[in-house]
């Protein structure tokens, strides 16, 4: 945390400074300090409690010093604030709100629907499928959520509760989503409209694309070469043609998840997406 408190506030909050920065009695005091030259990722206890102890004269001095590092130059350590810790602290936790929050800005309408997904890339082909089939989510107030993992799912329904609620998953997480929802089977989740992929969202927009096409799209990104190169190593050689345009894609999803929508025939749209939002 403390590293992290380094680069966003910078001289603020405890940066090496160069000590040639600092007045000659600066330098003394420094070097009467037993706590100066404490690392800063060492861990929590008293040493860290009397780092972020922090005095306002200190603090001026901290301001006074210009903060560049000098290789080979001595450096000195200094303390870090408590109200910039516990600022960190604030900032962290709203950091990753965002990441789960929804794609758009609940100021700007109100929210009526939320479709819940593993991450980005699955987030970018369904909002691209609306697209494509002329619905605009925003002005609906539908948003599509990543979750981050199917561990957040039961945060998630508590903080959506009296919306319309769907989503997708791989079949491979179905039992928790079975336990989370309080399910008996897939039957039970699709009326409450949660829908699976039979592998993951990559292989249902693979197989719905169709190789031909999936290797037109290769094309035009200028990485069909790469792909051939993907084919001819050992451990793909002999996997079948769906396989090895799977696994190629599998780390690039997130730059393919809206191009593949953008090649799909929309009378072959997998029937997750389909469902799914037909749900919100």
């Amino acid at each position: 945390m403390l590293r992290g408190l380094a680069r966003r506030f910078g001289h603020h909050a405890g940066v090496r400074v160069n000590a040639n920065d600092l007045s000659e009695e600066g330098r003394e005091q420094q070097r009467h300090r037993p706590w100066a030259a404490a690392d800063v990722d060492e861990p929590a206890g008293s040493v860290q409690r009397q780092r972020i102890s922090q005095s306002s004269s200190h603090l001026g001095r901290i301001r006074k010093a210009s903060g560049r590092v000098v290789p080979g130059t001595p450096l000195v350590q200094l303390r870090v604030p408590l109200r910039l810790v516990l600022r960190h602290t604030r900032t962290v936790e709203d950091r990753r709100a965002r990441r789960l929050s929804p794609t758009w800005s609940d100021a700007r309408m109100q929210l009526c629907g939320v479709v819940l997904v593993e991450g980005t890339s699955d987030c970018r082909a369904v909002e691209a499928v609306a697209r494509r089939r002329g619905r605009d989510l925003e002005a609906e107030g539908v948003a599509i959520v990543p979750m981050g993992g199917y561990g957040n799912l039961p945060r998630l329904l508590g903080q959506y509760r009296g919306l319309r609620i769907a989503g997708l998953y791989d079949a491979g997480e179905e039992r928790h989503f079975l336990r989370a929802l309080g399910c008996d089977d897939r039957g039970d989740l699709e009326r409450l409209g949660f829908y699976a992929c039979t592998r993951d969202l990559e292989d249902e927009l693979t197989r719905a694309v169709g190789p031909d096409q999936m290797e037109r799209v290769l094309a035009e990104q200028n990485e069909l070469r790469a792909f051939r190169t993907y084919q001819k190593q050992p451990a793909h050689r002999a996997r079948p043609l769906g396989e090895q345009l799977h696994g190629f894609m599998w780390n690039r999803k997130q730059k393919y998840a809206a191009l593949l929508v953008e090649a799909l025939d929309l009378e072959r749209v997998p029937r997750p997406l389909d469902r799914v939002l037909a749900h919100v």
